[in-house]
C-alpha cells in the first residue's frame, strides 16, 4: 500500500479555521462528549498526551481504505507508552475545543504545545508518513510482530528542524521515530482499539 507523506508548518495563532485542521499538538476539536463513554467516564487519563489529529478531508484525494471524511486522534500514555487512537465519521456535529488538553504536563519535560499544521504534498517522498506498507528501511526488531500489519502513522523526528524538535520535549526520540501499526483487517473495520506502538531509534 502506497503511503501518504506530509510535513508541518507552525500555527502562529489558533482560530476557528485551525481547530479542526490536521495538526501536531496544538488545540484539537472533538465532537461534544466524544471523549466520554456511556457512563460519562473519560476515555483518556491524566497520562494521555495528545499527539496529533488528522482530518481525513486532507487525504480525500488519495486512495485509502478510510472514509473521505472524519477525524483521527492520536494519544500516547507517557507512563506506559501505549497508544490510544480514536476515530469519528461524524463531521456534521457540534465540536468542543480543548485548548487546555496538554496543560497538565510539565512543559519543561514535555515541551511546548504550539500547534503545527500538517501539509500533505504529493511531491514529498520522505518525512512523516501515513497509512502504507511498513517502511522496509526500518528494523523494528524481532520482538515486534508485524504479521498482517501496516503503518497507520510514522512520525519521523529526524525530519523536524531542531528548533521544532525541542517543542516535543521528552516525547521526541531525538534520533528516531514513532510508529503506529494497525492490522489491515482492523483498518477496514475502522477498529483502532488494537493499534500497536513502536518507539524506534534509527
Amino acid at each position: 500500500m502506497e503511503g501518504v507523506y506530509f510535513s508541518q508548518v507552525k500555527i502562529d495563532k489558533e482560530t476557528l479555521e485551525t481547530y479542526d485542521c490536521s495538526k501536531f499538538l496544538g488545540v484539537p476539536a472533538f465532537p461534544v462528549d466524544f471523549l466520554r463513554n456511556d457512563k460519562g467516564e473519560s476515555l483518556i487519563s491524566a497520562a494521555d498526551y495528545f499527539i496529533m489529529q488528522l482530518n481525513l478531508r486532507d487525504v480525500a484525494d488519495r486512495e485509502t481504505p478510510l472514509p473521505k471524511e472524519g477525524m483521527l486522534y492520536f494519544f500516547i500514555d507517557v507512563d506506559t507508552f501505549k497508544p490510544k487512537v480514536f476515530f469519528t465519521e461524524d463531521v456534521e456535529c457540534d465540536y468542543e475545543v480543548y485548548d487546555d488538553i496538554n496543560d497538565g504536563f510539565d512543559k519543561r519535560d514535555f515541551g511546548q504545545t504550539d500547534g503545527y499544521r500538517l501539509v500533505f504534498d504529493k511531491t514529498l517522498s520522505t518525512g512523516h508518513y501515513f497509512l502504507g506498507d511498513i517502511n522496509p528501511d526500518i528494523d523494528l526488531g524481532m520482538d515486534v510482530d508485524t504479521d498482517g500489519y501496516i503503518t497507520l502513522l510514522e512520525i519521523d523526528y529526524l525530519s523536524l528542524p531542531s528548533n521544532d524538535l525541542l517543542k516535543f520535549g521528552a516525547l521526541a526520540p531525538f534520533d528516531g521515530r514513532y510508529i503506529f501499526l494497525i492490522k489491515e483487517a482492523d483498518l477496514k473495520r475502522l477498529d483502532f482499539s488494537k493499534v500497536k506502538f513502536v518507539d524506534k531509534e534509527s
